[in-house]
């Protein structure tokens, strides 16, 4: 990618690291090799400052609450999105989820630009330090555009394309898209997981997303740090497929809680730490 903060300057991947280099090539030095760099997405620049959006994403092993980069049958995807303030020398996490993330690759001036998650558009400001719920439709986002200096965001889904009005969040149907006669690839995950909330820490809502390889009654419960319970987030039969549920914590302390996912009748009892910060 060229550097539009720098004249001659430009960014390479080399295998899972990031390099820059002032001379076209010539000579090169890291950026910051903690991320998974060989497999970026898209890259943003900020036209104001030396700000930085990057879309990559890593395989983890779910049993591993660190994230460590893993390969092999267990593993699953895990989307992030990223965030430098000093031209690459340094990357933070702003957004993360075991779905795929599409940015409407454009960043304007003042740090706007929205980014689809599942069904959800999300729309950020000041180049990713606040990210708010948009609009939800109604199929799975797989992309988006952004036209240049106007109010207009097109959204592609599985089902249909789609012209919003980002000023008044005016939805219009463009085009539906034809139905193959192919059957769709069986997708059902592996093994039943449960993946660490995001955010965490949070204030006030975290999503919490899960796998069930087969059908069965689901049961996810909150926790405190004593053991009581406080939420119930689903009590339902389920069938082999991917979820997310939301956790809201409005009218609860800073503090640890914990979420456990329970299906008896096949023998799982999964849970996890979260983190509330007020």
């Amino acid at each position: 990618s060229v550097d539009q903060h720098h004249k001659d300057a430009l960014y390479f991947q080399r295998n899972d690291s990031l390099f820059w280099s002032d001379d076209l090539g010539k000579t090169m030095v890291f950026r910051d090799d903690e991320f998974t760099w060989s497999s970026m997405d898209v890259f943003l620049f900020g036209e104001e400052d030396s700000s930085l959006i990057a879309a990559t994403h890593f395989k983890y092993s779910p049993l591993d609450e660190y994230f460590s980069y893993e390969t092999g049958p267990d593993t699953t995807n895990y989307y992030q999105l990223l965030k430098s303030t000093n031209s690459g020398h340094n990357w933070e996490e702003v957004f993360g989820d075991s779905s795929k993330i599409y940015l409407s690759q454009i960043l304007e001036g003042n740090g706007l630009f929205y980014l689809g998650n599942e069904n959800m558009i999300y729309e950020s400001t000041n180049s990713g330090e606040f990210i708010t719920e948009f609009i939800i439709v109604e199929y799975p986002i797989t992309g988006l555009y952004k036209k240049p200096d106007s109010n207009i965001l097109y959204v592609l889904t599985k089902e249909e394309l789609l012209e919003v009005n980002t000023e008044s969040k005016e939805t219009t149907t463009l085009k539906e898209l034809p139905v193959s006669n192919e059957p769709e690839p069986n997708e059902i995950p592996s093994k039943i997981t449960l993946h660490q909330n995001y955010p965490n820490p949070f204030n006030p809502s975290t999503r919490i997303h899960y796998e069930l390889s087969e059908a069965s009654h689901i049961e996810i419960h909150v926790y405190d740090y004593l053991g009581r319970r406080l939420q119930t987030l689903v009590d339902e039969f389920q069938q082999a497929d991917f979820y997310a549920v939301t956790f809201n914590a409005n009218g609860y302390s800073s503090g640890v809680y914990y979420y456990r996912l329970l299906a008896p009748g096949i023998d799982v009892d999964l849970s996890k730490k979260m983190i509330l910060i007020k």
